[in-house]
């Protein structure tokens, strides 16, 4: 395999990621993007990519639910409110925006 496919397989470290857009950015590198779902057919929403990119487990069997990623990223990000994660799945299921807009969204918001 290519160095450079391997190098974007490759998870980020935890603990260089300071910033929720940051996270989402560099969860969204590894898989595909969907909708109304935590995540779906291998793919991912703006709150999963980021609690993947920051350490959480989507090993199959684990029972995705949005409390537990919630308190994941909360532990990460401690500024993170239920308000702005509730926006963020408002944003990405009724108006059908990216993760990466989403993370702009959020980087615009200082997060």
């Amino acid at each position: 395999m290519d160095e450079s496919v391997i190098k974007h397989l490759e998870q980020p470290q935890v603990g260089t990621i300071t910033k929720l857009s940051q996270a989402i950015r560099e969860g969204s590198k590894l898989r595909g993007e969907c909708h109304s779902s935590w995540l779906k057919d291998g793919r991912s929403c703006a709150w999963t990519a980021a609690a993947e990119a920051t350490g959480m487990d989507f090993s199959i069997g684990y029972r995705i639910d949005g409390l537990a990623i919630y308190r994941h990223l909360k532990a990460h990000f401690p500024n993170l409110t239920p308000d702005i994660f509730g926006d963020v799945v408002m944003r990405m299921d009724s108006r059908n925006w990216s993760r990466l807009r989403c993370a702009n969204w959020l980087q615009a918001l200082g997060y």
